[in-house]
């Protein structure tokens, strides 16, 4: 007896391998969008919410796309559909946060900046187009046409660069005085003060501050990081 259910379970698992690795039998698709390190799934309601606003994915980033002055003054940028037709005239109209609710609940990019410019992920380009991230949710891509006025490509160092301030926490990211890890930890200091961007030397940013942003007063530096393999570490401010 002891025998017989022996060879029953040998049967049984030689049969359950066979069927795994045969190749007639197609792995089960993954239909969510891919869910980048800033956000987690809700897998009961399949909806995306925040982790840490800090933190995002870089792995599928080239830079950035930025709406430039122009396309403030002509107030209009517009976005397109694979096959080359129009997906979404984006419009600004008095503050820019008004637009989240305009007729394209879809458009959700990178940023929206209080002073008319929106940000989105550049993931990749060609001669004549612009491939970009339309919805941060759920990883629509869309399209910008490169000869288009109304927007300018950056790379993450030369958009930071171009940035007025940052922020980032100080306690998962101390301040030091050179661009390693084994640099001096700074006191971080007290006050009022504002972060601004001044050089990138690798995965490091160097800030400067004035005391009680008093910018009468000499400034000071440190060293940050600004990414952590393939998660930005700081919040960006275009303006002041």
């Amino acid at each position: 007896m002891k025998h017989l259910t022996l060879v029953s379970a040998l049967l049984f698992l030689f049969c359950s391998c066979e069927t795994a690795l045969s190749p007639n039998k197609a792995p089960l698709a993954n239909n969510n969008p891919p869910v980048p390190s800033d956000v987690t799934l809700d897998s009961q309601s399949n909806k995306i919410s925040e982790k840490k606003q800090r933190f995002y994915d870089l792995r599928q980033t080239i830079g950035v796309l930025r709406t430039t002055n122009e396309s403030v003054r002509t107030g209009g940028a517009n976005f397109y559909n694979k096959d080359g037709s129009l997906w979404y005239r984006f419009r600004f109209a008095g503050d820019p946060n008004d637009a989240r609710s305009d007729s394209n609940v879809d458009f959700q990019p990178f940023r929206f900046s209080t002073d008319g410019y929106i940000v989105l992920n550049l993931v990749k380009k060609n001669e004549n187009f612009f491939e970009v991230v339309v919805n941060e949710k759920t990883g629509e891509l869309k399209y910008a046409k490169r000869d288009d006025p109304s927007f300018e490509g950056f790379t993450w160092e030369r958009y930071i660069l171009d940035c007025f301030a940052v922020e980032f926490d100080e306690g998962e990211n101390p301040m030091r005085s050179e661009p390693v890890g084994t640099g001096i930890e700074l006191q971080f200091p007290s006050g009022s003060r504002t972060f601004h961007p001044v050089e990138i030397n690798g995965d490091w940013l160097e800030v400067k501050w004035f005391e009680n942003d008093d910018t009468t007063r000499k400034s000071n530096t440190g060293w940050i990081r600004w990414k952590d393999g393939n998660s930005l570490l700081i919040m960006l401010f275009e303006t002041a």
